[in-house]
């Protein structure tokens, strides 16, 4: 249960504009006023109050915004002094259920406040699209406070991690707050995109969960056209990891695996209809590095890795090709404990027969049977899932549905084991199809802008896939690019590459910061000359 604990006042003051943020529970609330923000007392509440109307009354609040143009880092007003600053609040949410004491909220509906009088609110619109289209999903525990659903369940009860950056999708809109040293956890929940499906089911007399949570990486996010394969850093687009989660009384169980773009630098641009164009777009060295450095991350985090690639092994085709290229840097990788098992899908499961993954399921069920699957029963961990399987097909999304959801619910019977609910398979089973359907389907609208394909049997799904597919094509084709703007602002992107000596991490220092660095880079930098030759040899 949640409640509109937080009141927005407005008022004016002599160098401009006030905004009070109060939380009505404790009377305590954040001043934000002059480009700076307060905790305040209950005593200073009662005084500015008299002063400012109320405003509104919402259930939460994610953070300050800070939107930029292409021309700077950052937006800048008339005087060009001040950056554009809005404050985000969920004004709107639905419950999605909860797992032990955890209740998780879909964002229905945002409202941003203008923290200066003459900021234009019409900037936030695009913002407001994105975060209201049914993806973005927060926790409350059982006391009304943020609880942080962006680390696993693994990492959180296992290895003491609360949060996991990769997948906090505001964290650039807690930079300003934090400056000022407002307490984030008390003030701001903590935003996933992906989504959160749960089922409540009855074993007896007793009520267990079962339930999807899939993350979205917020590290190379964007529009399917927008963003394509991996970075210099080793990330790579549509990256998705995705738990099963079972729990009945004081026991609970997971499996997660990961998807994520074929980590490779390339694209597809133009327009796109029927076969795509793909173009590899960094020579093979330099790929290698990226790759070798992805691989490196995904060994960190978890352990024993198996690549699952779904793409055509057709040779005389786009998608062929670029199968080839990541099987080649595979070989000659330095990673060469990591396995892979190329599996062409279209080939395999024409006419919608899936019959061909038990196939594939035989040839890594050792593999997953060693990884395992987490378990836990109060807060003592009986069992760690000790690697995971990586998942690819083009575009993560259709394909990789299928496979990732047959091998879960292979899985499954190891999960009911731990929690003593063998006899209750055919209802788990029944209940988390239900929930992997409506994960295709908000997974596939982050990535794509459209529910998945192939998510139903008969002609019905013939007809649902026909007119997505005419979706997708035109959504992709025409609006991407305005989505992708949204995914940059939230996200806090620079509109253009920032220079060398800026890493990516450092984007969210404050931009008087970023602006003296630059301005004094030239005392410890040298500018050093270089020649570039371009040579053709014709052979006859």
């Amino acid at each position: 249960m949640i409640t509109k604990a937080l009141r927005v006042y407005i008022g004016d003051a002599e160098d401009g504009k006030q905004v009070l943020l109060e939380n009505k529970n404790d009377n305590t609330a954040v001043l934000f006023q002059s480009d700076v923000c307060a905790d305040l007392t209950f005593e200073e509440v009662s005084t500015i109050k008299k002063h400012c109307e109320r405003l509104t009354d919402v259930y939460a609040s994610f953070g300050v915004l800070i939107l930029f143009n292409e021309k700077r880092l950052y937006v800048q007003n008339d005087n060009g002094e001040k950056e554009l600053r809005y404050l985000g609040l969920v004004s709107g949410c639905t419950s999605v259920g909860k797992i032990n004491n955890i209740e998780v909220f879909c964002v229905t509906e945002v409202q941003f406040v203008e923290l200066a009088n003459d900021y234009p609110l019409e900037k936030t619109n695009a913002c407001k699209r994105f975060l209201t289209q049914g993806t973005f999903f927060f926790g409350i525990d059982e006391n009304e406070n943020n609880y942080d659903i962006t680390a696993n369940m693994q990492q959180r009860f296992s290895s003491g991690i609360k949060t996991d950056h990769r997948f906090l999708w505001n964290r650039s809109l807690f930079t300003h707050p934090l400056k000022f040293m407002i307490d984030i956890n008390k003030w701001f929940v903590s935003l996933i995109c992906g989504c959160v499906s749960i089922a409540t089911l009855y074993c007896g007399s007793q009520q267990a969960r079962a339930a999807i949570l899939s993350r979205v990486s917020a590290e190379r996010a964007g529009a399917r056209f927008q963003v394509r394969g991996v970075d210099d850093e080793g990330r790579v687009a549509n990256f998705v990891e995705t738990e099963q989660i079972v729990a009945l009384g004081n026991k609970m169980s997971t499996f997660t695996q990961i998807r994520g773009s074929v980590p490779l630098f390339w694209e597809q641009t133009g327009f796109q209809v029927g076969s795509h164009k793909i173009t590899i777009t960094r020579g093979y060295e330099l790929t290698q590095v990226a790759y070798d450095k992805h691989m490196s991350i995904l060994k960190s985090r978890y352990g024993l890795i198996m690549i699952l690639n779904l793409l055509s092994n057709k040779p005389d085709t786009d998608e062929g090709h670029l199968s080839m290229q990541y099987q080649s840097h595979h070989d000659d990788s330095i990673h060469d404990d990591v396995l892979m098992r190329n599996f062409d899908y279209h080939s395999s499961c024409k006419g919608g027969k899936t019959d061909a993954i038990n196939t594939l399921y035989k040839d890594i069920e050792t593999f997953v049977g060693y990884c395992g699957v987490w378990k836990l029963t109060d807060v003592e961990t009986n069992g760690v899932q000790e690697g995971i399987l990586r998942t690819n097909c083009l575009d993560c999304i259709d394909r990789t549905n299928s496979v990732q959801m047959f091998i879960s619910r292979k899985m499954l019977y190891h999960q009911l084991e731990h929690i003593a609910a063998i006899g209750q398979i055919e209802k788990f089973t029944s209940a988390l199809e239900k929930c992997w359907l409506n994960n295709a389907n908000l997974v596939s609208r982050v990535y794509c802008g459209t529910g998945a394909l192939k998510t139903a049997n008969g002609k019905m799904s013939m007809l649902t896939d026909a007119t997505r597919s005419v979706k997708r094509t035109i959504k992709n084709n025409f609006l991407d690019e305005d989505r992708q703007g949204a995914i940059e602002e939230l996200l806090m992107y620079p509109s253009k590459p920032l220079p060398p000596i800026i890493s990516t991490s450092e984007r969210f220092l404050p931009k008087s910061f970023i602006n003296n660095l630059l301005e004094e880079s030239r005392e410890f930098c040298e500018k050093v000359p270089i020649r570039v030759s371009v040579g053709t040899w014709n052979s006859n």
